[in-house]
């Protein structure tokens, strides 16, 4: 990965967190997307799902967009849970800034494009966020003892959707800072019309509220057609067959 991008030092971080618009990476080879990763939990010995959000103008977060890259990134509402700051790229070489611990960490791009922690050993490949496509099927998350959808989502090629206990299920009230709001808002079920745009799926419902969720597949999944499997926020969904 030729090229070469960093920031001047750190101190564009006074303009990140006021809001105030910050000056891209110089060098024409800012990051824009998420990175998914695997790790162990220490404390409960699971693995557990690990993301990097970077955005082009030089600020990332650890975590994943809860609203996808097809809107405007809420900051303060990401940086409530996760570790946010800047990064700045030279070649291969990426360095993370942890505002709030003022700790960095060290990643290098192998030549796979997979982006390698040096301190420890998780590497992160990068989401296939959606954009554009009108889908064809029935997305869901099912009791496999019973054989029935706990969760389920139809898209259809006309832009119309119909879901059951989406929102309920990923916690779509507690996402934003209007949570009093969404609470009065969230429906057990419903339908209407949806759109998809840079990783983020927008349904408007009939007579009800939009909500906007992460969409994108995981890395190694083909985003094209009818995916097997697609990834809303951090919940997995397989196809209905």
């Amino acid at each position: 990965m030729a090229g070469r991008l960093g920031l001047t030092g750190w101190a564009t971080a006074a303009c990140l967190w006021a809001g105030a618009a910050c000056s891209a990476p110089q060098g024409g080879d800012a990051l824009d997307g998420v990175y998914y990763g695997l790790r162990s939990d220490t404390v409960s010995e699971r693995v557990r799902t690990d993301y990097y959000t970077f955005l082009p103008d030089g600020r990332a977060f650890r975590g994943f967009p809860g609203e996808g890259l097809g809107r405007a990134v809420d900051w303060a509402q990401e940086c409530k849970y996760a570790e946010c700051g800047t990064y700045r790229r030279q070649g291969d070489e990426v360095r993370f800034h942890n505002d709030e611990a003022g700790t960095e960490t060290l990643f290098r791009f192998d030549a796979q494009g997979v982006l390698r922690r040096t301190d420890r050993k998780i590497s992160y490949r990068r989401m296939h966020l959606l954009d554009g496509p009108r889908m064809d099927g029935t997305w869901g998350i099912y009791d496999r003892e019973k054989g029935e959808a706990v969760v389920a989502l139809q898209l259809t090629p006309d832009g119309r959707f119909r879901e059951s206990g989406l929102l309920r299920y990923l916690s779509w009230e507690k996402l934003g800072a209007d949570a009093d709001r969404r609470e009065a808002q969230v429906v057990d079920k419903g339908r209407g019309a949806y759109s998809i745009r840079k990783g983020t799926l927008e349904l408007r419902y009939d007579g009800g509220p939009t909500a906007y969720l992460m969409i994108a597949t995981p890395p190694g999944v083909d985003p094209r057609g009818t995916p097997p499997t697609l990834q809303l926020n951090a919940t997995t969904f397989d196809l209905a067959r």
